[in-house]
């Protein structure tokens, strides 16, 4: 009888843990993928349609050239609710490096300090990092959820 009851609380447990857990892999509301993609003629930076950022994860990017156009992305934090973010005059809101690179066919998670400095919009500034002539691809999303990299 006592066993019975032990593995009725283990499984109890059990079930209470893995649910608590899929809550925390959903708790960023944010993190469906956008496209972006730009003309990259002279070198010059582009930006994405601002987007909410909910809460403190991190920002995904993923490079869809199938070329050797690498993206080289700052993360911006806003005010402004809708649009496109600004190239010239940004809140640069990326943390841990000057930028990231991201290489064709590579997905990053990467450290922003949007959410903490009182944004509660974000954006990528971004453009080919060799300033190489030639169209850029790409998915980001202001939150993210699952394994960081």
């Amino acid at each position: 009888m006592k066993v019975i009851k032990r593995v009725i609380i283990m499984l109890m447990l059990g079930v209470i843990i893995v649910s608590n857990c899929s809550f925390l892999l959903v708790s960023a509301s944010n993190w469906r993928d956008t496209p972006y993609s730009t003309y990259s003629g002279d070198g010059s930076d582009s930006s994405t349609e601002i987007r909410a950022k909910t809460d403190t994860t991190k920002v995904y990017a993923y490079n869809k050239n199938t070329n050797d156009r690498t993206h080289r992305i700052n993360i911006a934090g806003t005010h402004k609710t809708s649009g496109y973010g600004s190239t010239f005059s940004y809140n640069d809101c990326t943390y841990g490096a000057y930028y990231f690179d991201i290489k064709p066919g590579m997905r990053r998670y990467m450290s922003s300090l949007v959410y903490e400095r009182g944004y509660r919009n974000a954006y990528l500034v971004y453009a080919e990092a060799n300033h190489k002539l030639g169209m850029l691809y790409g998915v980001w999303s202001p939150d993210s959820i699952g394994t960081y990299q």
